[in-house]
């Protein structure tokens, strides 16, 4: 009988040790209801201290933030837990800042401006005045379209004249990173209107051009600008001259024939002043000058012909004119331009 007892001692011994650990924790009085105990509330100190100690470090102390909250959130999922509020609203911010920096990075590092987009466009959803993502979106733009993705040009025209707005309101993030100032933040979000709206509506495309040559950066010291410029001009120009032949030509001069010669020569300066700084900002920048080189040549020619024609054949007092173009203001949007198709 004494064996029989030991052997159901055994037994039941047996059977308690095989009960799982995790078990056995779950039906602890401490675990059952709620008890903190002296382990857990070292563990949730801890977690704390590490999240509060990276809030407003740089990239990886602000990572370490959002991974202790994580475990914080998810060991002590405590709705009354005041902490685990402050820790739900941080890492809530956290999270919109890490998708603008991914909208950031794929702009104007990895040059994935699809998928800038994507992320960007779920970022505005809770932030629409986000000026640092409309820039973004805005200027991606310009180099999309340079690819032949026009897929993207629609948006970007509408971000790019948000950010414009907001801007010139005067709002500003925090930074105005990846660019220097204000104004070289405007000029490239211009300069991407520009070349968005080029070919459907060239004379909202001079305006643009015009505005990014006039804000300090490096928009106004790109050559593209100007050359832009000068073919927009140029189509003015056949225009002007077309409606000229059309009109007056073989025929006596007269005082509207005189106005309407004189309308021709304006737009024959303008693209003269157009080649001039293109050539000015190229020479000004060995990079450019390199970039460049084939272009200038043609630029230069151009040049040469029109300048010519406006001063009787004679290029004498050119290269003065364009080593000191930079200095002279840029000439203003002629109402006699309007919306022209491209060639």
């Amino acid at each position: 009988m004494k064996t029989r007892i030991n052997l159901i001692t055994l037994v039941l011994s047996i059977a308690f040790f095989l009960v799982p650990i995790h078990a056995l924790a779950s039906r602890s009085p401490a675990r059952r209801i709620g008890v903190v105990t002296q382990d857990s509330k070292k563990v949730r100190e801890e977690l704390y201290a590490t999240f509060k100690k990276g809030m407003d470090g740089d990239a990886n102390a602000r990572k370490a933030s959002n991974d202790a909250g994580k475990e914080y959130l998810q060991k002590f999922p405590d709705e009354a837990d005041p902490r685990a509020k402050e820790i739900k609203e941080w890492m809530a911010a956290y999270a919109a800042d890490m998708q603008g920096i991914e909208v950031l990075v794929n702009v104007y590092k990895a040059k994935k401006y699809a998928d800038a987009f994507q992320v960007g466009k779920q970022v505005l959803g809770t932030d629409p005045d986000n000026i640092k993502i409309l820039t973004a979106l805005g200027y991606a733009g310009m180099p999309a379209a340079s690819t032949g993705d026009n897929t993207l040009t629609s948006d970007a025209i509408t971000y790019a004249k948000k950010a414009i707005e907001l801007i010139e309101s005067g709002k500003k993030p925090v930074d105005w990173k990846p660019f220097a100032t204000r104004d070289e933040t405007l000029g490239w979000l211009n300069y991407s209107l520009g070349v968005m709206v080029l070919r459907s509506s060239p004379g909202d495309s001079i305006g643009y051009l015009i505005k990014a040559a006039q804000l300090e950066g490096a928009p106004k010291r790109d050559p593209v600008v100007y050359y832009y410029l000068a073919v927009l001009y140029g189509q003015e120009f056949e225009k002007q001259r077309s409606a000229f032949k059309n009109s007056y030509e073989g025929k006596p001069e007269t005082p509207e024939s005189k106005i309407a010669l004189e309308k021709v020569g304006s737009v024959v300066d303008l693209i003269i002043d157009a080649y001039a700084r293109a050539i000015s900002y190229t020479d000004a920048s060995p990079l450019l000058k390199q970039t460049y080189q084939q272009q200038e040549v043609d630029w230069m020619k151009k040049l040469s012909e029109l300048y010519k024609s406006r001063h009787n054949g004679s290029d004498a007092g050119l290269k003065e004119m364009i080593s000191g173009i930079q200095s002279k203001p840029l000439p203003g949007q002629q109402s006699s331009l309007v919306p022209i198709a491209m060639p």
